[in-house]
């Protein structure tokens, strides 16, 4: 049992939050299909969606670390894009309590026109950070990214790799209630990734609730108190690690 003391308690609710993507250009979608499948049962019937996330419930509270498995299409990256906010559900209740910060797309919300300088605050204002927080920690994400006089240019003109750092950078040093994972992230050199890891590691042991998605069961069970087990969309099991 993990407890934390003196932070805010957060929080994750969702009570049967389903999701559905239409198929475009199917042949349900005609009007003809539309009127016979009106007619013929009185209420309207879609053909031409697949069902992403099927009355998903789970009460998430400050201390638990939540695995998410399942097979390829199971789900699990779409739960964490509803979580995330990145996706809106119309059916069900999503519930989301306290500052988020996910690493599903690490330079989201970044503008490759502007400086490192300026994406250091414009994505530290995405991820709920105050003016004030991001240059008190601008120095310090400028160290730890290692891109020195490089920060002064347009990302526009970085490697793939220096991007990357850049956004990983700003993310760490978010200070998240509520941490969000698809995968153990890699990134950069050898030397980088070892400071990444170490940093990932201090930012779950900091975090009140992570919440991770990964195909590596033995990974789910090293960090995680619950394991979700996913498929077709739906929960199959919750399993309670001790």
């Amino acid at each position: 049992m993990i407890f934390l003391i003196g932070l805010k308690m957060a929080s994750v609710y969702l009570q049967n939050v389903s999701l559905s993507y239409p198929i475009y250009g199917a042949s349900s979608r005609s009007i003809k299909n539309f009127l016979i499948n009106k007619v013929a049962t009185n209420h309207f019937i879609s053909k031409d969606s697949i069902i992403a996330l099927n009355s998903i419930n789970l009460d998430i509270k400050s201390g638990d670390r939540i695995g998410l498995f399942g097979p390829n299409g199971s789900g699990k990256s779409t739960l964490l894009k509803v979580i995330s906010g990145i996706y809106k559900t119309k059916n069900g209740i999503c519930s989301v309590d306290g500052r988020t910060t996910s690493l599903l797309s690490i330079s989201s919300g970044m503008d490759f026109n502007g400086t490192g300088i300026d994406n250091i605050f414009s994505r530290g204002f995405l991820l709920g950070m105050s003016y004030a927080e991001i240059s008190s920690l601008k120095d310090k994400i400028i160290e730890f990214s290692g891109l020195g006089n490089f920060i002064n240019l347009p990302i526009r003109m970085y490697s793939s790799g220096m991007q990357m750092r850049l956004g990983f950078a700003i993310s760490v040093f978010s200070n998240p209630e509520i941490l969000i994972m698809d995968e153990w992230l890699s990134v950069g050199d050898e030397e980088f990734s070892v400071k990444a890891n170490n940093k990932l590691n201090s930012m779950i042991n900091d975090s009140n609730i992570l919440i991770i998605a990964s195909h590596n069961l033995d990974l789910l069970k090293n960090i995680c108190n619950n394991i979700v087990h996913l498929s077709n969309g739906s929960i199959t099991n919750i399993e309670k690690i001790i």
